[in-house]
C-alpha cells in the first residue's frame, strides 16, 4: 500500500493590475478630500485639524479597528480647548466645509491632487495650471 502526502500548489504570483491600482487611488483620493495635514475642516461634528495623513491601509487598519481600512486620519477637534487626538475614517461628502487648506494644497479647488484640470477646457486648463503651479 503506497501512502501519498498531498503536496502544496505553488500558486503563481499575480502582479497588481496598474489600472486597478490608479482606480483604487482615486476612490480612496475622493474619500479623503481634501483634507490634509494642516488642514482644518467643519461638519456637524465640530471643527478639525488634520494632524496626520495616514495612507497605509495596515497602518489605517489597526488605528480604527476596521478590517477593510485604507486610509485613516488623525485629526484634533479645534473647538475644544482640551482637544485630543483621534483617528477617524469618515468619508468627505458634501457636508464638510474646508476653513483652511493644507499649505501643499491646489489654491483653487483646494485638494492635494489638483483636480481643477479634470473638466476643464483646454483654454481654461492653462489658467488653472499656471494657479496651481504656484
Amino acid at each position: 500500500m503506497t501512502v501519498s502526502m498531498p503536496q502544496p500548489l505553488n500558486a503563481p504570483v499575480a502582479l497588481p493590475d496598474p489600472m486597478i491600482l490608479e482606480a483604487l487611488n482615486r476612490v480612496i483620493d475622493g474619500q479623503i478630500g481634501p483634507r490634509h495635514a494642516g488642514a482644518i475642516y467643519q461638519n456637524q461634528d465640530g471643527a478639525f485639524e488634520v494632524l496626520a495623513l495616514v495612507r497605509d491601509p495596515e497602518r489605517a487598519r489597526a488605528l480604527l479597528g476596521r478590517r477593510c481600512s485604507q486610509w485613516a486620519l488623525i485629526v484634533r477637534d479645534v473647538l475644544r480647548p482640551d482637544g485630543e487626538r483621534f483617528a477617524i475614517g469618515s468619508v468627505w461628502t458634501s457636508e464638510d466645509r474646508m476653513i483652511r487648506a493644507a499649505d501643499d494644497a491646489c489654491p483653487l479647488c483646494g485638494f492635494w491632487r489638483c483636480r481643477c484640470n479634470e473638466s476643464a477646457t483646454p483654454a481654461s486648463a492653462d489658467a488653472r495650471a499656471l494657479a496651481c503651479a504656484r
